[in-house]
């Protein structure tokens, strides 16, 4: 409606063109935009149809989320993504959150380095924490992790200093998700 001059409201837009216009603004770490095409164009019309967003559209944004230091956005989108944009989450999603975990577990060190950031009271979450927790729910909702989750599961552990679990990390991959394994 903000691009049509005179327009009441957003009108019906084709599922292609919707998951295309987000997957762009996600693609330049646009992610609120995004999210705001999605949410207006995703809405039901007048006839009750919705328009669909593909999981690459939903993948993006969460991929967008990450890179923009918004890994807390990224995990809400996640978990949301079933009522919110009528998909399930794939092996796509969970590695983009993950990733997002890592970086913003990384970024929270620098921060404490530098003196920046605030100190974590006892029992507050962690993001190496979050990134465990992924990466057990994605291999519950039976998807493979690659080579690429577990490398940001355990790089977030060890900002941490958690390499005893960064090791529990490290025994759990499986063959099948890394390769050969050299004897």
């Amino acid at each position: 409606s903000d691009i049509v001059a005179d327009a009441q409201g957003p009108g019906r837009i084709d599922s292609v063109a919707l998951t295309y216009a987000s997957i762009a603004c996600a693609r330049a770490d646009q992610w609120r935009e995004a999210l705001n095409v999605i949410e207006l164009y995703g809405q039901f019309d007048r006839r009750g149809e919705k328009a669909i967003i593909s999981i690459n559209a939903v993948n993006a944004l969460i991929s967008a989320c990450g890179r923009s230091g918004r890994a807390d956005m990224a995990v809400k989108l996640l978990n949301e993504m079933p009522v919110r944009f009528q998909c399930i989450p794939d092996a796509q999603t969970y590695k983009f959150a993950i990733i997002a975990c890592n970086q913003a577990e990384k970024r929270r060190k620098r921060q404490e380095k530098r003196g920046v950031a605030r100190v974590a009271t006892k029992g507050s979450l962690q993001w190496w924490e979050v990134a465990l927790s992924l990466l057990r729910r994605m291999k519950e909702d039976g998807l493979s992790p690659d080579k690429q989750v577990y490398s940001s599961v355990i790089s977030a552990c060890e900002s941490d200093g958690q390499w005893q679990r960064a090791l529990g990390v490290l025994r759990s991959m499986s063959v099948t998700a890394v390769g050969e394994i050299p004897t």
